[in-house]
């Protein structure tokens, strides 16, 4: 027995794996009945739209993550059981995502700094409250976990096999949505640094060519040149937004409270990757930890320079700086890692409501109260710009910030349909003046943010709800409502 083992605190990897997988059942809870954002509402409904993909180019330009969605209309739902199957599902990704760090950490660690590390991932803000969220980012990083989980199987010389590894992945990426070739990028080098100087070269020319042809024969032959529409319009629609008044870089007022809470951690964080970058150029490290040090770099260079630094975005990537230490964390004594969880259990006692976690029962209790409204219209329709109850009848229009010309189309559809029932949402407030005049004309208020059309009647109130536009924002309802 080495000295390692006399000093851990976990006699066996069982025990490491039953106070883990205990820790993930508590997370699990929470994750599954925490706040839904009103952007993560969108693609629930949304991917039970396929025969309108015409008009909905995210399906063509985000299919894998739409697709991870589709699978739940297979069954007899409600709207509340629908939103939660999917909460669920991404929950136990969520929880597949920990387990996957845990599984990498112990191939080059200890099991008590394996555990260590999980355990502060978990509970620290970005972890426990952006980490399992319905979002295409999430998706993208929980396939990534995936790629480095056995990219480190393939032997340095073994270019070709890891190139199509690499290419493989960065399809599935792709597919995932565009916003992927930020992850992309991180595995390209994490491949690049794990081979042989005098192969890299090869890869490179490998891996380019095989994007290349791939990408061409799935857009042409396929979708006959869909894709490339789709994904030019994703990337006008990123640079026009990237130039926008309203996104703001990494120091953000909308991120500032994580990076608050989690100001600890970022400062161990960042000192980990200069002293690794401090021991490259002292050549302490072995070829082997380069990929390790390329992705950690590479992943605080993104997180620095892309707008906007939303915190979903920021906590997609949050773990991969974790991964960028495994060099130097083989050199750190557990002694330090212990004391960093103490800090963020700290901080997370303190600060779990409304930081971490916000219960959603208030979002489940409205989202019943509009589909049962629904159900006494005869062939009622329900508008909110969001679609927060995927098993409703409903329009679906597209409404979110910096995107206009979704926006004007939504507004004279809406003018057009005149759906039944219109739900106030947030989202809403991005079209007005010309919405609120329109429900003032042709609507009448049943409850707060609730309008039915003038000419039908219900015996249904909605005045008993808290408003629509809080209940189904990003943010928690303000609990003074």
């Amino acid at each position: 027995m080495n000295p390692s083992q006399k000093t851990n605190l976990f006699p066996s990897k069982h025990s490491a794996w039953a106070i883990l997988l205990g820790v993930l059942a508590i997370w699990s809870y929470f994750s599954f009945n925490n706040w839904i954002g009103d952007s993560e509402f969108w693609p629930i409904s949304l991917a039970n739209q396929w025969n309108n993909w015409k008009f909905q180019p995210a399906l063509i330009y985000k299919p894998l993550f739409h697709l991870s969605l589709y699978w739940i209309y297979a069954f007899d739902l409600t709207s509340v059981e629908h939103v939660q199957v999917a909460k669920a599902f991404y929950t136990l990704l969520g929880a597949g995502s920990f387990i996957c760090f845990f599984t990498i950490f112990k191939k080059y660690l200890s099991i008590q700094k394996s555990l260590l590390l999980v355990l502060i991932l978990i509970f620290s803000n970005l972890g426990f409250s952006q980490i399992g969220l319905i979002r295409s980012d999430f998706l993208s990083f929980f396939l990534a976990l995936f790629f480095f989980l056995h990219a480190p199987k393939f032997a340095s010389d073994k270019w070709l096999k890891l190139g199509f590894f690499t290419f493989a992945f960065s399809v599935l990426l792709f597919a995932v949505t565009p916003k992927s070739i930020f992850i992309s990028v991180l595995i390209f080098f994490f491949s690049l640094f794990q081979l042989q100087k005098n192969i890299r070269l090869r890869f490179c020319l490998v891996y380019g060519w095989a994007l290349i042809l791939g990408y061409l024969i799935l857009d042409q032959v396929i979708f006959d040149g869909k894709i490339s529409w789709s994904s030019l319009n994703a990337i006008s629609f990123y640079v026009k937004s990237y130039y926008s008044q309203s996104i703001q870089p990494f120091f953000n007022r909308n991120l500032i409270g994580y990076l608050e809470n989690d100001a600890v951690l970022w400062l161990a964080l960042v000192s980990g990757l200069v002293g690794q970058l401090i021991l490259v150029t002292k050549k302490k490290l072995g070829s082997s930890d380069y990929p390790w040090v390329a992705v950690g770099v590479a992943t605080l260079l993104i997180l620095l320079l892309h707008k906007p630094a939303l915190p979903f975005f920021v906590g997609s990537y949050w773990g991969f700086l974790f991964l960028g230490l495994i060099p130097i964390l083989k050199k750190i004594e557990a002694k330090y890692l212990t004391a960093l969880l103490v800090i963020a259990l700290a901080i997370f006692s303190l600060r779990i409501s409304p930081s971490y976690y916000y219960p959603n029962s208030i979002q489940l209790q409205t989202i019943q109260e509009i589909e049962s409204l629904v159900k006494t219209i005869p062939q009622g329709h329900l508008f909110d710009g969001l679609g927060v109850a995927p098993r409703s009848p409903q329009h679906l229009f597209y409404v979110g910030p910096d995107d206009d010309q979704s926006n004007s189309l939504s507004l004279k559809w809406v003018k057009e349909k005149r759906p039944e029932v219109v739900v106030y949402s947030a989202r809403l407030k991005l079209i007005e003046p010309e919405i609120g005049e329109f429900l003032r004309e042709e609507y009448r208020p049943i409850g707060m943010g609730f309008w039915l059309r003038k000419d039908l009647e219900t015996t249904k109130k909605m005045g008993h709800l808290k408003p629509a536009f809080f209940v189904f924002g990003y943010y928690p309802v303000p609990e003074n409502l």
